[in-house]
């Protein structure tokens, strides 16, 4: 849950730098993103958006426990 936190305030901002070095930066990022892939479509996902470039949380829960379920809006 420290991951999420993270990422979601580093999405709202739009920090790039930050999100490019999740894997160093962002609290338990190695049992968060086990792998890059399991990262980088996010990345990708916000080149979607337009040029105001804004990311709003449309829905979290989780599965057992931990398991984060974040689906984000990029417009």
């Amino acid at each position: 849950m420290q991951f999420d936190s993270w990422l979601e305030d580093k999405l709202t901002a739009w920090d790039l730098e930050a999100l490019f070095q999740y894997d160093r930066l962002a609290p338990f990022a190695r049992e968060a993103v086990p792998t890059p892939e399991h990262f980088i479509p996010l990345l990708l996902a916000m080149g979607t958006g337009d040029p105001n470039r804004r990311a709003s949380l449309s829905h979290r829960s989780y599965q057992y426990g931990s398991l984060s379920l974040s689906c984000w809006k990029f417009e």
